[in-house]
């Protein structure tokens, strides 16, 4: 595979992986995995700032937290996944094996590039929710992505945000 061909293969495989999960995913399923997911990297946050106080982590856990709760919020379910990222962020559930995979990914990744990685993934969805006609959605997922590339503070993301979803 020469150069420009690597170039395209990511992004097909994007595109590809985000109109698989918005064929089998609402918008409210996607907002409820992701404040879980959110809410773990929380409670790691906060597991490796018990471990270090003088460390930035606590920060972390305020960002990841407040991202949980957000997402919770739009999972339309009579705030159940809200009252669940509470109790993770609160150490009150302990899902050992997903506490581990939060820790093991915020040993390896920065919020930074966490926040970008985001933006990236919610772009390819609006993308894809524009493709399908499911123009709501892809408004949803687009405003995600603009969110997280201003997050990132890296003003590059922006022009990114704007390539993915012209499928360019």
């Amino acid at each position: 595979m020469n150069q420009d061909e690597s170039r395209l293969h990511g992004p097909v495989q994007a595109q590809s992986r985000a109109l698989e999960e918005l064929a089998q995913k609402t918008l409210c399923d996607i907002h409820q995995e992701t404040a879980i997911k959110w809410a773990w990297r929380g409670r790691a946050a906060h597991v490796l700032w018990l471990e270090n106080p003088e460390s930035t982590w606590r920060d972390d856990f305020v960002e990841y937290r407040h991202e949980a709760v957000e997402h919770a919020s739009l999972a339309n379910d009579e705030f159940a996944t809200l009252e669940l990222v509470r109790h993770i962020t609160n150490g009150l559930e302990t899902d050992t094996p997903a506490l581990q995979a939060a820790l093991a990914e915020l040993r390896q990744k920065n919020l930074d590039t966490i926040q970008k990685e985001t933006c990236v993934l919610w772009a390819y969805r609006a993308w894809a929710a524009y493709r399908l006609e499911r123009t709501v959605d892809g408004v949803d997922f687009e405003q995600e992505a603009w969110e997280h590339a201003a997050l990132s503070e890296d003003n590059g993301m922006f022009a990114r945000i704007k390539a993915i979803i012209a499928g360019v």
